[in-house]
């Protein structure tokens, strides 16, 4: 308190005491401030009194660093309160809800208005039993908190998954107890765990189990037949051509096609069959409760002509059949290990002769199976030390019988088993990527003997090369093959390239474009094996071929097989409307040699004029110039 007429010393200060009621008026007030010091916040305000009839000016000033620092906390709290994402309730002992937040009414769809008030029961879901409530109480009593997931419901009906901890406060002076609930919507994370568990468990592209799954399925049923002493059928199943399909038209073409076959078989199959994408084109299918043969196999039957039909993807048709294999248990295997291999082992032996079929599984066909994996080693060994050799089978000009070129063929003489035929070492070589390695190869070694050929023959002298599918279609293939004919000078017209029917025309547009690359340098091209696929007239005539070769399956009985003779006829007469020359693939008899004559053949090619002979003998078969003496 300040005298405003005279200055006060301390001792004035500390002396100068007043009641209330001596105030005789109060003149004024300042305004109010608050200001941080080095000690905490004070709120200051001066006030002008008239006191004893003399004026003072009295400084109140309070210390308010303790009530500003509970405002700023519980103004904190209540923001934290409504801004958090996870939904917040309070309600008392008896769980009837005192205050909700803004996620809450977001969350359950309940407004603030509806939910204030009532019980928080009317969120349940009616999913839970009375004891998983009861042990949440129980946990709440006695250790104040509880924590898990619970299934609730919101406004409209949906039942949905949360994450909620529950805290239990006891206020310690008026006793009162409340629970303050924190829950998320966990709706997202169990849809993606549910996703996430289903793909540890199934194929992502068709949908089936994987082969991890079905390895254990495979495991539950073993031991279920055991117990009950039954039996069932394991299938193993295979596309056929389904990696040319990848080859010509792409993969998503082969993703699309697995997705539809996949549908097909699951369509055909029990409600209690399983079925399994185990890798590639491979499936798997467990066909329970079957004890006869025979209906495994009708159950095979359907399954083949399930996909007989072409299959039309995005334009592109795709010609597929299917290799199957049968096992049963516990006769070809009392556990999974040897009965999936038992059931492989037959599906491959389908391969093998010709596909479009099933077999039931023989012990032979393990036997075979491992004969191939043998040969699989020892292919890889050969390649990587250049093993392979080339042989050449020569064709002759029909009207003048004299070696008009000769076909390039790859051979495997291996130091233990002897001679072994492209006929089992290619498949494979395709089966397992080998087959570009092995191509080039060829190319190669026919390349470097053709100048040595050539100083042989006065003669138009073609070497025809058969390139592989995956070959052909590779996008570098055209500029790989025209740097190696630069490297060894060789000269286009000396080159034909055979291509194989049945993948030049499933994916005729891209033949077509590389085909055009390959004419623009005076390279000939062939159809190979005419016939044996899908033949188009309409795909023919836009490609720019030079020869159709009759495959021997057509010429071998011809000239017994009125059918045989028909289409070897037709295939001549379709070149002559195109203007193509023809050549036939197994000429071995005189007989055969006249008939084709008297049809117009161009060029025949067989055992009967010479059979594949390697470089030397071709050499010494030039020199004595028999292409220019005419075969009696």
């Amino acid at each position: 308190v300040v005298d405003t007429g005279m200055p006060l010393t301390y001792r004035d200060i500390k002396n100068c005491t007043f009641e209330f009621s001596d105030v005789t008026r109060e003149l004024s007030r300042s305004p109010k401030y608050t200001f941080e010091t080095k000690y905490g916040t004070v709120w200051y305000r001066s006030l002008f009194y008239a006191i004893r009839n003399r004026e003072y000016i009295v400084h109140i000033c309070s210390d308010i660093t303790e009530r500003r620092t509970t405002y700023e906390r519980l103004s904190k709290e209540a923001l934290f309160f409504q801004e958090t994402k996870e939904g917040v309730v309070i309600t008392d002992e008896n769980g009837n809800i005192q205050s909700v937040n803004a996620s809450f009414c977001e969350i359950t769809g309940y407004t603030m208005n509806e939910s204030i008030g009532e019980n928080c029961r009317f969120l349940s879901s009616g999913v839970h039993s009375e004891d998983f409530y009861r042990n949440m109480w129980e946990s709440l009593s006695h250790f104040g908190f509880w924590q898990g997931e619970i299934w609730n419901k919101r406004k409209n009906g949906e039942v949905y998954p949360q994450r909620l901890s529950i805290t239990r406060s006891c206020d310690p002076d008026s006793g009162e107890i409340n629970f303050l609930g924190l829950f998320s919507d966990i709706s997202a994370i169990k849809e993606t765990d549910k996703k996430l568990q289903f793909y540890a468990n199934h194929d992502p592209l068709t949908g089936l189990y994987n082969r991890t799954q079905f390895e254990e399925i495979l495991g539950f049923t073993i031991s279920s037949a055991a117990r009950r002493n039954t039996k069932f059928a394991l299938i193993s199943l295979d596309i056929d051509h389904f990696k040319e399909v990848n080859d010509t038209y792409g993969h998503h073409i082969g993703d699309k096609l697995l997705k539809i076959v996949a549908s097909k078989f699951h369509a055909l199959l029990r409600e209690d069959d399983i079925i399994a994408r185990i890798g590639g084109d491979e499936f798997n299918i467990i066909l329970d409760g079957i004890d006869d043969e025979a209906d495994a196999i009708v159950i095979s039957q359907r399954l083949l002509e399930s996909v007989k039909q072409p299959i039309v993807i995005d334009g592109n048709t795709c010609f597929i059949t299917l290799s199957i294999g049968i096992a049963f248990y516990p006769i070809h295997g009392d556990n999974a290990i040897e009965l999936i291999k038992n059931a492989d082992s037959a599906m491959y032996e389908v391969k093998k002769n010709n596909r479009d079929s099933f077999i039931v599984y023989h012990q032979e066909f393990t036997q075979e199976l491992m004969k191939k994996v043998s040969l699989l080693y020892d292919l890889k060994n050969t390649l990587e030390n250049d093993g392979l050799t080339i042989h050449f089978q020569p064709f002759y000009d029909a009207s003048s019988e004299t070696i008009c070129g000769a076909e390039v063929l790859v051979r495997w003489f291996h130091p233990q088993k002897g001679f072994i035929s492209p006929e089992e070492f290619i498949p494979i070589a395709e089966q397992h990527g080998m087959i570009m390695q092995l191509g080039r190869k060829i190319v190669r070694d026919a390349f470097e003997k053709l100048p040595g050929i050539l100083a042989h023959t006065d003669t138009d002298f073609k070497l025809a090369i058969n390139i592989s599918a995956r070959e052909f279609f590779d996008e570098d293939f055209p500029g790989d093959l025209l740097k190696m004919m630069d490297a060894y000078s060789v000269r286009a017209e000396n080159i034909e390239l055979e291509i194989t029917e049945t993948y030049a025309m499933q994916n005729h547009e891209e033949a077509i474009i590389k085909l055009t690359k390959l004419k623009a340098h005076n390279i000939s091209l062939a159809i190979d094996d005419f016939g044996t696929g899908y033949s188009s007239l309409s795909y023919l005539k836009m490609f720019p071929i030079d020869k159709l070769k009759i495959d021997k399956s057509f010429i071998r009985n011809f000239t017994e097989d009125t059918s045989d003779r028909l289409i070897v006829s037709s295939i001549i007469n379709i070149a002559r409307i195109f203007n193509l020359k023809v050549q036939a693939e197994g000429v071995e008899t005189l007989e055969h040699a006249n008939l084709l004559k008297e049809m117009s053949c161009d060029i025949f090619q067989g055992y009967y004029y010479s059979r594949p002979m390697d470089f030397e003998a071709l050499i010494e078969l030039l020199s004595a110039r028999r292409m220019q003496t005419p075969l009696t």
